[in-house]
């Protein structure tokens, strides 16, 4: 039962793009009733890592939510530094909650 397996690593230009290939050799074998059969498998591996650029959704809606909620709550609120101090903390978690909904949704976490 003879059997090579080569691997062949390329690795392009762009940095942490990864990728091997398996090969097994073509050969045949003989199978315990006599007759023959030919063995070719292949495994193909391929890893890519990409580094995630600039802000995620979670912390943009956080972002903007803390900004709306700060100037809702300081228009509603009589105390105006009071409100837009509870209406940032506010409009960031929910923009929070809603910017992490849309990142499991595109895969980042």
């Amino acid at each position: 039962m003879a059997t090579s397996e080569t691997k062949t690593t390329t690795t392009s230009t762009t940095p942490h793009h990864h990728r091997t290939v398996y090969h097994s050799g073509h050969g045949s074998t003989t199978s315990a009733s006599g007759g023959r059969y030919e063995d070719s498998r292949a495994v193909t591996t391929e890893k890519t890592k990409v580094k995630k650029k600039g802000w995620s959704s979670a912390a943009k809606d956080a972002a903007i939510g803390a900004g709306v909620g700060a100037v809702g709550g300081a228009i509603i609120s009589k105390d105006k530094s009071k409100g837009a101090i509870i209406g940032g903390v506010l409009g960031a978690g929910g923009g929070y909650i809603l910017g992490r909904h849309k990142d499991k949704k595109t895969g980042r976490y």
